[in-house]
């Protein structure tokens, strides 16, 4: 006999096929049948799903909702997700993720990750199995799947300064994504539109996910959505073929309308690289904006230092005017971290007429 009974469904069953017509059998936390049952089972409970379709849970590969996870209350906030369905969630995307952490760079973690957070978090932990740790006994609303990110690890080392790592920085950065993965990490994921990551030559993202196991997976928010688009595509494309490991371009996108037809083109690159046997793929937003933090109009030469830094700049009017120069005369080109280089300029793609503040803290 099953605890759970679901009769008279339209089945969609993930493999891909078309939906068929059957019943489901629940005993405890486990699906023990699926398919056409014959009215010969029983069950304490029956639901009568006629009119509906039944699936396993959604997947969302591409979440932010780490920064949720560890705040009371937050299956209320998630409550939507669960409501369409989603069951899981991918976290730590675009370089982005509450562990590890350093104390003598938490205040850089802090503020880099601002936007992205409800309310203050508690920062009970300091490696990446710590902050899992702390999850599990807290207890989550949804499945996790979460991901290390090449942010965190970056502050934790040097912070935001803008110059190539040393050969100890790197041994230290690849263990710390080693142990992250051994702790529970699924992958490696960098936000290279985004400062830290916006100072890493792709020699450094090659070298740091040499450090996953080849089951793991490399996601990455490329370096640029516009001038620097096609070669962007060929860097997420070359870290996954270099370490042999599955890689995804994530919420694959054009700005600028003289941007847009540059999309044909990036398909094509992940289609030429698949049949060169690379497991690339890519996502894409189901909607026509974007949201990101006010940090990504800004040139990387004033991130430097991290967003102090960058608000003393901007309190000195001659630094100012020149902070605003780059913003509306600077062109994207490559290679665009070096100094004075700049891989995406948000503004110059899209104009200010598409660029709207959606909150701001008070």
């Amino acid at each position: 006999m099953f605890d759970i009974l679901i009769t008279n469904a339209r089945i969609a069953d993930g493999t891909g096929n078309p939906w068929f017509p059957g019943e489901i059998g629940i005993t405890g936390d486990r699906i023990d049948a699926v398919g056409k049952l014959d009215g010969r089972a029983e069950a304490r409970q029956v639901i009568d799903a006629r009119g509906h379709m039944v699936a396993p849970g959604f997947i969302d590969i591409h979440s932010h909702s780490e920064f949720l996870l560890p705040v009371k209350g937050h299956a209320d906030v998630l409550a939507p997700f669960v409501k369409q369905g989603i069951t899981t969630i991918v976290t730590g995307n675009c370089g982005y993720a509450p562990a590890p952490v350093n104390p003598t760079t938490l205040d850089q973690m802090k503020s880099y990750t601002t936007f992205l957070k409800g309310e203050e978090l508690p920062w009970q932990w300091r490696s990446f199995g710590e902050f899992l740790e702390y999850l599990e006994k807290a207890g989550v609303s949804m499945n996790v799947v979460p991901m290390v990110a090449h942010g965190p690890v970056r502050i934790h080392e040097v912070g935001f300064e803008g110059r190539e790592l040393t050969a100890e920085e790197f041994k230290r950065m690849k263990d710390l994504i080693r142990r992250s993965v051994e702790e529970g990490a699924f992958g490696f994921s960098t936000g290279l539109l985004y400062a830290p990551g916006i100072f890493a030559p792709p020699e450094e993202i090659v070298e740091l996910a040499s450090a996953l196991p080849k089951d793991a997976i490399y996601t990455s928010h490329i370096r640029g959505s516009s001038e620097t688009l096609i070669p962007a595509t060929r860097e997420v494309i070359r870290v996954g073929e270099e370490n042999g490991i599955a890689c995804q371009h994530s919420h694959i996108e054009a700005f600028g309308r003289p941007n847009w037809p540059r999309l044909d083109q990036v398909i094509e690159l992940h289609e030429q690289a698949r049949a060169r046997g690379v497991d690339t793929g890519f996502d894409v937003i189901p909607y026509i904006a974007a949201n990101t933090t006010l940090l990504a109009i800004y040139p990387p030469w004033a991130l430097a230092g991290g967003v102090d830094a960058l608000l003393q700049r901007l309190r000195d009017p001659q630094t100012r005017k020149k902070v605003g120069r780059s913003i509306e005369e600077d062109v994207p080109g490559w290679p665009c971290w070096t100094p004075g280089g700049w891989p995406h300029n948000l503004v110059e793609a899209t104009g200010w007429k598409n660029v709207w503040v959606m909150w701001v803290e008070s």
